[in-house]
């Protein structure tokens, strides 16, 4: 994967390790990772990272409630102000315009011969048509929508010069182990203290066995599979 655009930038002076496990498993000091002060309140931290592993790249939201300052939240909150709104809809593009109008020509269309067929007085056939046009044009409508509203990772904002003092990666997968995350603290006292209270899952501890385990526990399953194999046609032998 990779981050998406718009996300401030660490410290350089940043403390940064690896941590293995979820956002969600992380302990945190109480202590503001921005200026080092006591923790009053939290912040929810959102970041949007590519994926693009797989065959259709896809976003993916990552979240955690990191504690902070008084004085640091209030400036973050500052800033979030201060930052101009993300509508939710705008023009949409040409092409996406072109095919969702496909739909509002269709019930057009249909309504106009509507007009037409109950002029003869085949009110049946009128109400059908009538009804397909209007089912149409509700496609229509929708479909302006959809092509309109600005996508959902598009509208998740950067970090402010307050939340990027805690800053992390996308997650990091490899064969038989579990995945990993980078982070980036920019106070010192924090980092330390933080690390200490994840130390269970420092990638150094994480590995003691954790890839030998699935290897031996593979290494029984193919050894069960061979003999389901070889015995009955040494029987039928």
């Amino acid at each position: 994967m990779s981050e998406a655009p718009g996300v401030t930038a660490p410290s350089p002076n940043a403390h940064r390790f690896e941590l293995v496990g979820p956002l969600g498993d992380l302990e945190f000091p109480e202590l503001c990772p921005a200026c080092g002060a006591k923790a009053v309140g939290a912040v929810d931290i959102r970041k949007v990272f590519l994926n693009t592993d797989g065959e259709d790249p896809r976003h993916v939201l990552a979240e955690v409630r990191v504690p902070f300052c008084a004085n640091c939240i209030t400036l973050h909150q500052q800033e979030m102000l201060q930052r101009p709104r993300v509508p939710a809809y705008r023009f949409p593009k040409i092409l996406d315009l072109l095919l969702v109008s496909i739909w509002g020509a269709m019930g057009i269309f249909f309504l106009y011969v509507t007009i037409g067929v109950m002029s003869k007085g085949a009110a049946m056939q009128a109400w059908i048509l009538g009804y397909i046009g209007i089912a149409c044009l509700v496609f229509w409508i929708i479909g302006i929508r959809g092509a309109a509203r600005v996508p959902w990772y598009e509208r998740v904002p950067a970090q402010t010069s307050v939340t990027s003092a805690f800053d992390f990666g996308d997650e990091k997968t490899e064969l038989l182990e579990k995945s990993r995350r980078s982070y980036s603290i920019r106070n010192a006292d924090f980092g330390e203290r933080f690390a200490a209270l994840n130390a269970d899952m420092h990638p150094s501890r994480k590995r003691r066995g954790g890839r030998w385990k699935i290897i031996v526990v593979l290494i029984i399953l193919l050894a069960i599979l061979a003999a389901a194999i070889i015995w009955p046609n040494v029987g039928i032998s």
